[in-house]
């Protein structure tokens, strides 16, 4: 009788010890402080996952099912693109050893896509803008490497820029404002996400 008392609390306490998947459940936003722009997600008990974006006034809503496995994080999504579409963009990135950054942003067919909104980011440094009129946004050049484009309709652009100074941008045009995660490969890593893709960290709320 000993015994199975003694097998039980081992067992009970055993039991009680949260495990990776009971520390990663929670959530999360992105940590980033560009005025009205974000992102965060939740990653619930029941293996679902609500993704959830904005951007001033518009924003979208991603839901699937997520699983763990070692400290990697795998999203999927509950819709998927169409089987003949692929989201796609064009970007080309120079050093022309210029005093500033210039950044263009164009459609798929070369007009400039005025007021797309411009977020880079560096090792303590950030800058917010939009193109004009002829596609162009240009501000001194500083020690960046992260840039996300945003425009209306159109597919957002996360680009790594580190040690170019010109890039050039041609964006595709997007029916709609979701998400989609297919088999997305996220590391989880003292509490917080890490989407490699976009280079972007979730901590926890």
């Amino acid at each position: 009788m000993r015994y199975l008392l003694l097998i039980l609390l081992l067992y009970g306490c055993k039991s009680s010890t949260p495990t990776l998947v009971d520390n990663v459940i929670g959530e999360y936003e992105l940590d980033e402080d560009f005025y009205g722009v974000g992102s965060e997600i939740k990653l619930l008990g029941d293996s679902t996952f609500i993704f959830d974006w904005f951007q001033g006034l518009i924003s979208g809503r991603t839901t699937g099912s997520w699983n763990m496995k070692n400290n990697n994080l795998y999203l999927t999504s509950d819709e998927q693109p169409p089987s003949d579409r692929n989201w796609n963009y064009s970007i080309c990135m120079k050093n022309l050893k210029q005093d500033s950054i210039t950044i263009r942003v164009f459609d798929e067919e070369g007009t400039p896509l005025f007021g797309a909104n411009c977020f880079v980011k560096g090792k303590g440094v950030k800058v917010v803008g939009s193109v004009g009129v002829d596609g162009e946004f240009k501000f001194p050049k500083v020690d960046v490497d992260k840039l996300r484009v945003e425009y209306v309709s159109h597919q957002s652009v996360n680009a790594y820029i580190r040690g170019a100074d010109f890039i050039e941008i041609y964006m595709e045009e997007s029916s709609d404002y979701y998400t989609y995660f297919f088999n997305s490969k996220w590391k989880f890593k003292n509490g917080e996400l890490y989407d490699p893709k976009n280079k972007e960290t979730y901590k926890k709320k």
